[in-house]
């Protein structure tokens, strides 16, 4: 399966850049965020890992993905 194999330390890198690359396209008008949310876990998940959103508000997200949109792609996957 997709990423399965990825190294506890490398997955947050993935992840986070694979969130960034959806965020951009922005495909839905309304959900996109629980969409990309339940992606991630779901990606996570089948490569044997957790990701829980839980802790994180909707402000953090926000300003976590314009961020995002600043940094280069080899800053963010090792």
């Amino acid at each position: 399966m997709y990423l399965s194999g990825t190294p506890e330390n490398e997955m947050p890198f993935r992840l986070s850049f694979y969130l960034s690359e959806i965020n951009v396209i922005h495909p839905f008008r309304e959900g996109n965020g629980r969409v990309q949310r339940l992606f991630m876990q779901y990606l996570a998940e089948n490569a044997g890992y957790q990701v829980d959103f839980s802790q994180v508000t909707g402000r953090e997200m926000i300003e976590a993905s314009a961020e995002a949109l600043f940094l280069p792609p080899w800053l963010t996957i090792p």
